[in-house]
């Protein structure tokens, strides 16, 4: 790991990258929400998934997609999210 401390920002900008990335490298070695009962994602990408459960996740994956599409190409004021007042 290399730190850069030609200026604040850049000093910044490497503490950040470094914190998320040891924050992303402890996140997968934990267990979700109940550890006795789950395993840590690492384990579950090596577990072997049917075809039906791939179909499954790529509809709700394009489903997500296409809704983010259409949030993102309303007018602004118009989205559920904007606060107007």
């Amino acid at each position: 790991m290399h730190i850069d401390t030609s200026s604040p920002c850049a000093l910044g900008e490497s503490v950040l990258r470094m914190l998320a990335c040891l924050y992303v490298q402890m996140r997968n070695k934990l267990a979700l929400r109940t550890p006795s009962l789950r395993p840590t994602p690492a384990e579950q990408m090596q577990t072997p998934v049917s075809a039906q459960e791939q179909e499954k996740e790529r509809a709700r994956l394009i489903e997500h997609k296409q809704i983010s599409i259409r949030r993102m190409t309303m007018p602004i004021g118009s989205r559920e999210t904007d606060c107007i007042g």
